[in-house]
């Protein structure tokens, strides 16, 4: 289990508790977003936002400038300089999850229609703006 803890979210994941598919895993963020808002997102491979086109390509060079290797291994160090990457460059708050088996689904707050699941090269990504 991972557990991360800031002074304005909380984030867990655990693996090995769902009895019928023991290999999926789960991830739980929680943040102080509004009970109800029409910019909430089921975000799945894929699956993309309204607002996503004009950062395709910024997060299309942010995976291509940090992901590194053959295949997908979801380093951390990778992972965190892509989200680093695009807050720093677009000055939103881009949360940025990466996924080797390409399966990850995600209910998030995507504002401005702001998120995405995607494949830019070999790792498939969730990227949502939630504020």
């Amino acid at each position: 289990m991972l557990v991360w803890i800031t002074t304005e979210n909380a984030s867990a994941a655990r693996s090995g508790i769902n009895l019928i598919y023991p290999d999926w895993s789960y991830m739980f963020i929680k943040y102080y977003a509004p009970p109800v808002s029409s910019d909430y997102a089921i975000v799945s491979a894929g699956k993309r936002g309204k607002g996503t086109d004009f950062y395709l390509d910024l997060i299309n060079d942010m995976v291509n400038t940090y992901e590194t290797g053959d295949e997908c291994t979801c380093i951390n160090a990778e992972t965190v300089n892509i989200g680093y990457g695009l807050i720093n460059t677009s000055g939103r708050h881009w949360s940025t999850i990466c996924d080797t088996s390409g399966v990850t689904t995600a209910i998030v707050l995507g504002v401005d229609g702001l998120w995405a699941g995607i494949r830019p090269r070999k790792c498939t990504y969730t990227f949502y703006v939630s504020q």
